[in-house]
């Protein structure tokens, strides 16, 4: 047992890495080798998932951004409210089918090409900490649980989020490394475009820029500088986003729709998104577009939160503790697990580094 542990904590050193860019390169392209493989299996294989009919063709919310895409390409900006809500992948999108030649299924490799190589340099910058046990295991978390069921073969934001937060996190893991301000307050800014590409763990952002704040003021950089630059690089996002939907002649409110939708089903005491439409139909009812709804939704959840802010707060925490309760029976158990395992392999990385 001693000796099998050996072996495994030896993986976990940096010089378990292959080194050369020979060896780097050959890893890479084979994590982006993967990626194209699973989206041309599900085509040849006519394999549905998800939102994607026979391996390609896209229904619902993967229909919609497909529809957005083209009315850029046909138009130069989006016809329908509905596209504005994220409107940083049918960007991407329909760069992308631009250069397939308007073919869809060139499209999706060419998705998948730039996911994998995203998620190969990611691994390979936390492997420069972590070894070859950590390449591995960031390959394995992003490919198998996130990109394979969530997003390669599908048009949906989960690959602007995958390809614009894996980017983020190179450059903050090279600022760590080098020390570098600038780096990470790059990082930062970029981790903020991807939230704004696919909303998730906001959270995160805010302690990214806490982090940097802390880094900048180690490197001798004032505390209102390094406030300043926080919100600065933490706002680009925002930034982004409503200059693409004001190019694309929308509206704010527009944005981010989605969002309305789950903070009142978090505003009365963790409920799904779809809640709002059984306990306001009349807000459906009277119609009006996507900124006139979103903007009712608002305040109905806003209403909630005065009354009773406590449901929120709790909801928030509920959800913290389904999370992280490995033994529920969720489908998110093994992202759960996977995560705690990288969270350990970090763990192990920071102590040998401070001994």
């Amino acid at each position: 047992m001693r000796v099998l542990l050996g072996k495994l904590l030896s993986l976990t050193r940096p010089d378990s890495m292959p080194s050369g860019q020979v060896a780097t390169t050959a890893l890479i392209m084979t994590v982006v080798a993967l990626c194209v493989g699973a989206v041309l299996a599900d085509q040849i294989g006519g394999r549905t998932v998800s939102l994607a009919v026979a391996g390609f063709l896209p229904i619902s919310d993967a229909s919609g951004f497909f529809s957005c895409a083209n009315q850029v390409l046909d138009t130069g900006a989006f016809l329908s409210e509905w596209c504005h809500r994220r409107p940083i992948y049918p960007s991407l999108l329909a760069t992308l089918l631009a250069a397939a030649g308007r073919n869809l299924q060139v499209a999706l490799v060419l998705q998948a090409a730039l996911v994998g190589l995203a998620i190969a340099c990611a691994a390979r910058e936390i492997a420069r900490a972590t070894g070859l046990a950590g390449f591995v295991l960031a390959v394995v978390v992003v490919f198998a649980i996130l990109a394979r069921p969530q997003a390669l073969t599908l048009t949906m934001s989960e690959n602007a989020g995958l390809l614009l937060g894996a980017v983020a996190l190179v450059v903050l893991l090279r600022g760590a490394e080098r020390g570098s301000v600038r780096l990470i307050w790059a990082g930062v800014a970029l981790f903020g475009i991807a939230m704004q590409a696919r909303p998730g763990a906001f959270v995160a952002l805010p302690l990214l820029a806490l982090l940097a704040i802390v880094v900048a003021r180690a490197a001798g950089q004032s505390l209102i500088g390094a406030v300043a630059l926080a919100l600065l690089a933490s706002g680009i996002g925002f930034a982004v986003q409503a200059l693409l939907v004001w190019l694309t002649g929308g509206g704010w409110l527009q944005s981010h729709g989605p969002v309305a939708y789950v903070l009142y089903g978090m505003s009365v005491g963790g409920k799904t998104w779809a809640q709002v439409m059984s306990d306001h139909p009349e807000i459906f009812a009277a119609g009006g577009g996507d900124s006139t709804i979103n903007r009712k939704i608002y305040l109905a959840a806003l209403d909630n939160i005065r009354r009773d802010p406590g449901l929120l707060v709790r909801a928030y925490f509920d959800n913290l503790l389904a999370f992280s309760h490995l033994s529920s029976p969720n489908p998110d158990r093994w992202l759960r697990v996977a995560f705690r395992a990288a969270w350990l392999l970090g763990l192990v990385a920071c102590a040998r580094r401070w001994r």
